[in-house]
């Protein structure tokens, strides 16, 4: 199956029919499903990472042919990239937890909108500057030439006029870790943070801390799941730690999800 929604967008709901049927290997009653806990996920085709874990669905019961249909409907954050995903729905009640068949391979593809409603009409956040170094200039005063008299009147002037320029500078020293995978505080999904580029901190990093960072979709608070590994010291990357925190509530207060 191929379903198409279009980046930043809530509709149209995705709507799947479920095979409720013990010839599948997989049977319930009414009671069991109607009263279960429906979770959806959806894998990146390209990285094969989860791209997102566990969204509230919810089941439906047609009346007219006794079958069930499984539904989700996406918000603005879990359509916000686009690409192409696998997508899978979970049952969970009092038989346990298990991944609900479906008739095809349901294939998601998040296209993108000729309006993207995302970059209208919000504040103006001015970009994170990095000080540059200063130059402060000194300027030594040298003597100002003195005659000397000979007994013929020839006035002989010396004249040594030095200027010493003293540069310091000042600036900004980072850190830059590759943590691989960061857990959303808001959602419990995995982001990737490339490799090559890592986030870059003014302090270390530890594994289980939290962080607030922007990695594509503005500031938001992510713990650290992986134990982070030094790529380089200096410049940062792109991906700069604004605050570091000791849990999630305390910087959810700060960057609301």
């Amino acid at each position: 199956m191929e379903f198409f929604i279009r980046k930043n967008s809530t509709l149209p709901k995705l709507m799947v029919e479920f095979i409720n049927e013990s010839r599948v290997g997989y049977h319930q009653t009414n009671q069991d499903l109607l009263g279960a806990s429906i979770t959806f996920s959806m894998i990146d085709e390209e990285t094969g990472l989860i791209r997102y874990a566990n969204l509230p669905a919810t089941i439906e019961l047609n009346t007219s042919t006794g079958g069930y249909t499984l539904v989700y409907q996406f918000t603005k954050k879990t359509s916000s990239k686009t690409g192409r995903f696998y997508g899978e729905f979970t049952v969970s009640n009092s038989q346990g937890v298990s991944v609900l068949p479906v008739r095809d391979v349901l294939n998601i593809n998040i296209i993108d909108s000729f309006a993207d409603s995302a970059a209208c009409c919000k504040p103006y956040k001015a970009p994170n500057v990095t000080p540059t170094p200063s130059i402060t200039v000194r300027v030594t005063d040298t003597p100002l030439p003195t005659p000397s008299h000979t007994p013929t009147n020839t006035m002989t002037p010396t004249q040594t006029p030095t200027n010493t320029i003293t540069p310091s500078q000042s600036g900004l020293f980072y850190y830059s870790w590759e943590v691989g995978q960061l857990l959303s505080c808001c959602d419990s999904s995995y982001v990737t943070v490339p490799g090559s580029s890592g986030i870059s901190t003014l302090t270390t990093l530890n594994i289980n801390d939290i962080v607030s960072i922007d990695i594509g979709s503005g500031l938001q608070c992510y713990e650290v799941v992986y134990v982070p590994t030094i790529i380089t010291t200096g410049p940062p990357s792109i991906y700069i730690v604004q605050e570091i925190y000791g849990n999630c509530v305390d910087c959810t207060n700060t960057y609301v999800c």
